[in-house]
């Protein structure tokens, strides 16, 4: 009779975790999760004594040496928020069907087509609903990215999709008022005084 082993279920080692024993002969084996989303199937062993960390995305921080970056950590957030359930922010964005593009599972590719992150400035998805990928992803401000979410406002406006806040900053009236005005049924042009 194989014996169990140590039960390490729910601990973790380096950025993963440890989630139930991969199934038997190989009763020393565990399926794990990875805080950047990945899995894997692991020997206990070496997650005990610190062998294995990772999925193997640690092993690519020493190729690019930017480990401790902003990029980075921005590359990790961006995975986990899509392929890790047990993050804060999946039911937005991985229950939602959002995505990684396959060229940027890896971060040499994200690094090389977002390049260096601006101080001040965050990875912002300019389709709400659409993935992160090149075609779909710019570097915004926090407040731009509160702009952007599926719950704010959003009226065509002379053939483009605008906000109260892009209307506000082209009228001139807050967008409190214009918002209270679309309320009221007015038309667009008539609520910022066109």
């Amino acid at each position: 009779m194989p014996r169990k082993g140590i039960d390490i279920s729910g601990k973790k080692f380096g950025i993963l975790t440890a989630i139930k024993r991969h199934d038997p002969p190989m009763s020393f084996m565990w399926y794990c999760e990875c805080e950047c989303g990945g899995k894997s199937i692991v020997n206990g062993t070496h997650l005990r004594s610190g062998h294995t960390k990772s999925c193997g995305c640690l092993e690519g921080y020493h190729k690019h040496g930017m480990s401790e970056s902003r990029e980075h950590n921005t590359w990790i957030g961006m995975r986990a928020r899509c392929f890790n359930k047990s993050h804060r922010s999946y039911k937005y964005y991985g229950d939602r069907g959002i995505t990684v593009c396959e060229r940027w599972l890896e971060f040499e590719n994200f690094y090389s087509d977002m390049g260096k992150q601006p101080d001040g400035l965050e990875l912002e998805r300019c389709d709400n609903n659409g993935n992160y990928e090149l075609s779909n992803c710019k570097w915004a401000t926090r407040i731009d990215q509160l702009y952007n979410r599926q719950n704010t406002v959003k009226v065509k406006h002379n053939g483009k999709i605008c906000t109260m806040r892009d209307l506000s900053k082209a009228s001139g009236i807050r967008p409190s008022i214009i918002r209270g005005r679309l309320r009221l049924g007015w038309s667009v042009d008539r609520a910022i005084g066109d």
